[in-house]
């Protein structure tokens, strides 16, 4: 793929999330945000024999929280 044709995707890709509706937006962001987190729960979970607890799950989720909102 050529950057034209990424240019023009990535507008595209744009153009169609600036067209959705509000709710459809937020579940948009929580899917990436549930995404990271299971990505990041699996980063811990490798380093650990025990698997992860609901503290550390919950101080991620707060951590992309915080990205998302600065």
């Amino acid at each position: 793929m050529s950057l034209r044709e990424s240019k023009q995707q990535t507008e595209q890709l744009i153009e169609s999330y600036l067209s959705l509706n509000e709710t459809e937006k937020k579940d948009i962001l929580r899917t990436i945000r549930l995404k990271r987190a299971r990505a990041l729960a699996k980063k811990l979970d490798k380093r650990k024999t025990n698997s992860i607890s609901e503290k550390e799950i919950i101080a991620v989720l707060q951590n992309i929280r915080k990205k998302n909102q600065a």
